[in-house]
């Protein structure tokens, strides 16, 4: 079901997470789209192009607790504005949250509405690293 799919997808990023962050000496480098498939670098390019919308989104990956984001947008975007955050490429729950983002402004669902449906299709509340 797509709940079990999401929750390993989460449950399979903060164990990545985990082995990786905890050897890093600081945050990952820009992500190059070049390095991505032209699907994924859609997903950065939307982002970019609707900044207005994604800063509305809450993400339900957790990036909140162990990457400091705000929003969907960071989830995207470098904060410090020096290009792109790498983390979505490797998220399922960032990338499945576009999606629906993406499919909703192609149905003309007003992007006030957005922020509803990502929480109606998501969670209500953002999801938190599962226990250690």
């Amino acid at each position: 079901t797509p709940v079990v799919v999401a929750v390993a997808v989460v449950a399979g990023t903060f164990a990545a997470f985990a082995d990786s962050e905890s050897d890093a000496p600081g945050p990952a480098a820009p992500l190059e789209l070049a390095s991505v498939s032209t699907d994924i670098a859609g997903h950065y390019q939307a982002a970019a192009d609707l900044a207005d919308v994604y800063r509305q989104v809450t993400c339900y990956c957790g990036c909140e607790e162990f990457l400091g984001h705000r929003d969907l947008y960071d989830c995207f975007v470098r904060a410090d504005g020096q290009g792109w955050e790498a983390h979505a490429a490797r998220c399922g729950v960032c990338i499945a949250e576009s999606t629906l983002v993406r499919a909703l402004l192609d149905a003309g669902t007003p992007t006030g509405a957005i922020p509803a449906a990502v929480i109606d299709r998501f969670g209500t509340t953002p999801t938190t690293a599962p226990p250690v």
